[in-house]
């Protein structure tokens, strides 16, 4: 990927349901139902990131997809779902506040619903 001042890596990523492991000059990117899935996850059982990535790595490795070094995966993921998680938080709380205020229709009208 090419970064632009029309097309920025986080855009293009978030197209392709990526999401970068840091705000800027990202090095990874991790799939979105991944990160859904360790949210998830997480909930239900002791969060560890260290072992959801060393996992992950063992699983991608044997599939063929092996990282260039060790603790890749561990060291970029929980920012990478830090970062999804506080979006994910910001959207939820503007969302609720967006239905509370009352609204005006299309033809300038007031409406509480």
């Amino acid at each position: 990927m090419f970064e632009c001042r029309q097309r920025p890596v986080t855009n293009q990523l978030l197209a392709r349901r990526l999401f970068p492991c840091a705000p800027c000059k990202s090095s990874l990117a991790f799939s979105l139902e991944m990160l859904e899935f360790a949210s998830q996850l997480f909930v239900c059982m002791a969060p560890s990131n260290r072992a959801f990535a060393a996992t992950t790595e063992a699983v991608l490795a044997a599939n063929g997809f092996p990282f260039q070094t060790e603790d890749s995966l561990w060291r970029r993921f929980p920012s990478a779902l830090l970062h999804y998680q506080i979006l994910v938080q910001e959207v939820d709380t503007e969302v609720q506040r967006l239905a509370r205020e009352p609204s005006i229709d299309q033809c300038g009208c007031y409406s509480p619903y």
